[in-house]
């Protein structure tokens, strides 16, 4: 699923939210608006049923209450114009590192 790789994260302060843009999905259209929304309503969720079947993983899925905690760390990273990358992949990456820690 290389075009979920290459989607990009931004953080929107109105909404408290992150939006999820570019390749071929983008969380404007309405196809994939709903499924992207998720990440912002469910995070946890969506890892499991979108990001985490999409790439082979040795390591275990992190527990629900450690990954929405390292998601909420992450996204204040974000907010705070802390990363050096936007991509989702790296956005993700730094969530289950922390989820990890924790």
């Amino acid at each position: 699923m290389e075009d979920l790789k290459n989607i990009m994260v931004s953080y929107s302060e109105k909404n408290d939210s992150i939006n999820l843009y570019g390749g071929r999905i983008d969380s404007s259209t309405t196809t994939a608006g709903g499924m992207f929304n998720d990440i912002n309503n469910y995070p946890y969720e969506w890892y499991r049923e979108i990001w985490y079947p999409c790439f082979e993983y040795t390591d275990p899925c992190p527990s629900k209450d450690n990954f929405e905690k390292a998601f909420k760390i992450a996204k204040m990273l974000l907010a705070e114009k802390l990363l050096k990358s936007r991509k989702l992949s790296d956005f993700i990456e730094l969530v289950e590192m922390i989820a990890k820690e924790l």
